[in-house]
């Protein structure tokens, strides 16, 4: 007997496999060890290729040994990109991720253009029961896109590509998992059950009345 298992392909690895049949591209994985203050790091395109793709959108202008007739540069740098994720510090299940799976394609004609995307990180402490406590962080986000044109009319030194700022707030934000214990549980029952009887009590008491009242006015 033959047993016969088909691996299905994750999310990430059926995006990497689409990336040759819309050209080139580049899938990086990895780690980056940070110190805890404020900084970034960038993912561009060359200046070469930059001014290639530059001058192709405003002029029209190719250069034959790279780009032969029929192949422009836009097919070869399109910075659109797919954070499959990205994180600071040990996942924290009680909140979302702004940054995993996160598409940012770039539409424009040169197919180029710096996304600016700007992290605010809240230290957290999540404190579990009965488990070690995580240090780890919260993040907002906002991104903000620059045009080429932008780029290039303002001679600013960065080039097409993903540039990410993050800082750290100086605030700290605790999350505590807590479970009563038995004799937190054992007076809530009391209070529980001692509210019912004095409910049945004043309710029983109030009929008992009430039938008296009927009585003595039918007599």
């Amino acid at each position: 007997r033959h047993v016969i298992k088909k691996r299905v392909m994750s999310r990430q690895e059926a995006l990497v496999s689409q990336m040759g049949r819309h050209g080139s591209g580049c899938s990086i994985t990895g780690d980056v060890v940070v110190p805890k203050v404020g900084g970034h790091f960038s993912i561009q395109v060359t200046k070469a290729s930059f001014m290639a793709a530059w001058q192709f959108m405003n002029f029209g202008i190719r250069d034959m040994n790279k780009y032969p007739e029929g192949r422009d540069p836009p097919a070869y740098h399109n910075v659109s990109h797919y954070i499959f994720d990205l994180e600071f510090g040990e996942h924290f299940p009680l909140a979302t991720n702004p940054l995993k799976n996160r598409r940012l394609p770039v539409t424009n004609k040169s197919g180029v253009g710096l996304t600016n995307t700007f992290v605010k990180l809240v230290p957290t402490v999540y404190k579990r029961f009965a488990r070690r406590a995580m240090d780890t962080y919260q993040m907002s986000v906002t991104e903000h896109f620059v045009n080429p044109e932008s780029l290039a009319s303002q001679g600013s030194s960065m080039l097409p590509g993903l540039s990410l700022t993050y800082e750290f707030v100086p605030l700290a934000v605790v999350h505590s998992e807590e479970r009563e214990n038995f004799f937190s549980f054992l007076s809530s029952l009391v209070s529980i059950v001692g509210g019912a009887f004095v409910t049945v009590g004043l309710v029983s008491r109030f009929l008992v009345n009430t039938a008296d009242i009927v009585s003595k006015k039918m007599d």
